[in-house]
């Protein structure tokens, strides 16, 4: 987001300094460089909002996958029933693993 808000910055500047030097021409120009930016900026927000979306479906699965694991004491790793496989993990690096594994198993689509 930084880097919009700086961006929209710098390109107030250059509408600035292009129409002062260039008059009439510097106007078309601005416009032209704005309007590219601005669609710059929006396929950009496209692109987040993807990425996010897929990375909360990637958070959501490993949640449901934390709630069916067991926690050994005495051996100190957990044990995740998954998709008709068992897994185990070291405790310690748990939210890694079962968000590396909730990203390699294959999930059925809901309907």
């Amino acid at each position: 987001m930084a880097v919009l808000v700086a961006g929209a910055v710098l390109d107030l500047g250059a509408v600035q300094v292009t129409i002062s030097e260039h008059g009439q021409f510097g106007t078309s120009v601005a416009t032209g460089f704005l309007t590219l930016m601005l669609t710059a900026y929006a396929a950009l927000l496209v692109w987040w909002r993807r990425r996010s979306s897929r990375r909360a479906e990637v958070v959501d699965r490993a949640m449901y996958l934390w709630r069916r694991a067991w926690y050994c004491r005495r051996c100190g790793v957990v044990s995740v029933l998954a998709g008709g496989d068992s897994h185990v993990f070291a405790a310690r690096n748990l939210a890694f693993e079962l968000m590396v594994l909730a990203g390699q198993l294959h999930w059925r689509k809901r309907a």
